[in-house]
């Protein structure tokens, strides 16, 4: 069941996102939410394989709107070059994100839930305690429920201390 109704708190508007401001467009979930990571990284010489997969638990906000569940999967590989005080790492890889629909009241929230698939590349360089990189994600498949917006390439950069 699908529902074009307006919430009575705050304005706040729950329905179809084509008509209203959709709760994926609020500034938070207003909800206590968990979740599950687990990372395994296996090297050999310069050459390497890691994954990592996590798991987001979703509570109920005080709007009785619960986002769905969700779950991320994303294996790699990886070489290390040193370059004296400089190491630089390309990586390729896979990017896996699925969820189920999101729920208002108990009910199946419309243009919510999917799943897609995307290739990955990065680089990464490290010089002393401090690392830099980019990684540019592709879709290669998705099957999203409904009439959403399907998924456009991304670009991420990253800039760490390490302490």
């Amino acid at each position: 069941m699908y529902y074009p109704i307006k919430s009575n708190t705050k304005g706040v508007y729950y329905s179809d996102p084509e008509n209203h401001l959709d709760p994926h467009m609020q500034a938070g979930t207003g909800s206590v939410d968990f979740i599950l990571f687990l990372e395994g990284v296996l090297m050999r010489n310069y050459f390497g394989v890691s994954t990592n997969l996590n798991y987001k638990i979703n509570s109920r906000n005080k709007n009785n709107f619960k986002f769905a569940n969700r779950f991320n999967l994303n294996p790699s590989i990886f070489f290390i070059k040193d370059l004296n005080k400089v190491k630089i790492m390309p990586t390729i890889g896979a990017a896996y994100e699925s969820s189920n629909r999101d729920q208002w009241n108990g009910d199946f929230y419309r243009h919510s839930g999917g799943e897609t698939l995307f290739g990955n590349a990065s680089l990464t360089a490290f010089y002393d305690k401090i690392s830099i990189g980019m990684t540019y994600f592709n879709p290669i498949y998705q099957n999203l429920n409904d009439n959403q917006i399907q998924n456009k390439m991304r670009l991420l950069t990253e800039l760490n201390y390490y302490f």
